[in-house]
């Protein structure tokens, strides 16, 4: 205590040390061991969120080369309430020569008081399942809901970690990986038990509702043309000067991007991005706090890239789709779907219920799929596409169908019971002569506009599909098991009773 200013003695700086700090360590098993992978996507989740929202303070990341051997990235960030954070990854890809992974990382947690250092821990898994989890979360958010097939494209550390967390947001019915060595994905797939390994790239990218690029590969390992309306896309590797997406079909879909700076040059950016108007994108973070528009459309593409037009917008402006016609259109299939299983609750009601026939079930029954198949063969010839009125018209076909399938049946039994000193073939035939003209004329339906032509080529070519099958085999119906199709021949004909 200073006797004259009553105030305690301050050290100097040069008589203050650090001491001694403890500072907790965590290996990659025990940063393993912390992590819940389905957690980690809600994290990741709300971290994006901050990041749009501008509560996370990120510098660009600087890169130190070493000429011939690899790279270090240095990577801080900071948000109010947290520890401030550097993340140090050096790159080596001859590492995997010596059995070593190609990404080597180090986490750095500090005090943001003090600055002293609290935690250093490995951060080679941690950047592993946060780079692949951020793809995985957008297809989680961006995916269409009737998403099916999914497929990986690398079988390295990103490639693995996808397979781990996909499962984990959908209940895809395949999952699939193929990469540039056939073998490569047969190794990984056998890791994960499930996972189909396929030797060609284009034909599971063709038939895939997710895709997701983890290589890294300098060149685009697929084409734009290969990926149909409706799927979304998601890369991750990193590889200048190219990259393992087409540019072309980031211009042509709707592009999500973690952040911003995305769009900058390397390293801080993506090289896929460097020509594209960095206005075109729409940040993960922003998507999910509901400031931007996620899936808008099952048929748009998502490549977490925005349509042509929007090339064309002033600064500044975008667009929302209000009203998704494809959404009803879907819906209204669903309801086809529930009409044909209604149909064949109906006519097992009908038929064999009412009519106590086992045999005469078959025949409506199998008249509901001939008659759908051979009207969708029609419109896919004459050009018409499966409208809502098309499908409108199905569902009154698959009406007419079945009641006319139990009309014909109906009315043979009729015949045969009234008349029974007649041949089945001539019951059959005097059956058929009475019924034949109105069944006809009830699928008669005149054309009103190309629109309504569409409507009325489903309804006619259905219920005429079914009629014919009906004429065909619908009087088969009334031959005893046991008789021999003798009854439909000539007099002169003879065969084994």
């Amino acid at each position: 205590m200073n006797e004259h200013t009553g105030t305690a003695f301050r050290k100097s700086s040069a008589e203050i040390t650090k001491g001694p700090i403890e500072v907790l360590t965590l290996s990659e098993s025990d940063v393993t061991e912390c992590i819940d992978l389905r957690e980690l996507l809600n994290v990741l989740a709300e971290g994006f969120k901050a990041l749009s929202l501008g509560k996370v303070v990120n510098p660009e990341r600087p890169q130190l080369d070493i000429p011939q051997a690899g790279y270090c990235l240095v990577m801080p960030a900071w948000m109010d309430g947290m520890h401030m954070t550097v993340k140090i990854v050096n790159v080596f890809e001859r590492n995997l020569t010596q059995d070593i992974p190609s990404h080597i990382a180090t986490i750095h947690l500090f005090d943001p008081h003090t600055g002293l250092p609290v935690c250093i821990m490995d951060g080679t898994y941690i950047t592993a399942v946060r780079t692949s989890g951020s793809a995985v979360l957008s297809v989680r958010e961006l995916a269409r809901k009737d998403a099916k097939v999914a497929t990986v494209v690398g079988a390295g550390v990103q490639a693995n970690q996808h397979l781990r967390l996909l499962p984990l947001v959908r209940e895809f019915d395949e999952i699939r990986v193929v990469s540039k060595y056939f073998e490569d994905a047969e190794r990984i797939a056998r890791l994960h038990p499930g996972i189909r390994a396929m030797a060609d790239i284009e034909a599971a990218v063709r038939t895939s509702d997710v895709v997701c690029l983890a290589t890294h590969s300098y060149e685009p390992v697929l084409k734009a043309e290969w990926i149909r309306p409706g799927t979304h896309v998601s890369s991750v590797g990193v590889a200048p000067p190219r990259g393992e997406m087409p540019t072309d079909l980031i211009r042509n879909s709707s592009l999500y991007v973690e952040t911003r700076d995305s769009f900058k040059p390397t390293p801080v950016g993506c090289s896929e991005l460097a020509a594209i108007d960095p206005t075109s994108g729409i940040e993960l973070g922003a998507m999910l706090l509901g400031h931007q528009p996620g899936r808008i459309s099952n048929v748009y593409r998502h490549v977490l890239s925005h349509q042509k037009l929007s090339a064309r917008f002033p600064t500044g402006l975008t667009y929302l789709v209000q009203y998704d016609s494809t959404t009803f259109v879907s819906d209204t299939i669903k309801e086809v779907l529930k009409t044909l299983g209604e149909a064949f609750v109906l006519v097992v009601l009908v038929v064999f219920l009412f009519l106590g026939n086992l045999r005469a079930t078959v025949i409506p029954a199998v008249a509901v799929p001939v008659s759908l198949i051979g009207a969708f063969a029609v419109l896919l010839v004459l050009g018409y596409s499966a409208n809502t009125v098309s499908l409108l018209a199905l569902v009154l076909a698959i009406g007419i169908v079945v009641d006319d399938a139990i009309v014909v049946i109906e009315n043979v039994e009729r015949v045969i019971e009234e008349e029974p000193e007649l041949s089945i073939a001539a019951a059959t035939k005097k059956a058929m002569a009475e019924i034949t003209g109105p069944i006809i004329a009830g699928v008669l339906i005149d054309r009103t506009g190309d629109f309504f032509w569409a409507f009325a080529v489903t309804a006619i070519v259905g219920v005429l599909g079914a009629a014919s099958w009906i004429f065909i085999v619908g009087p088969l119906e009334q031959i005893p098991w046991k008789q021999s199709a003798s009854s439909f021949l000539p007099a002169t004909s003879t065969g084994s009773p």
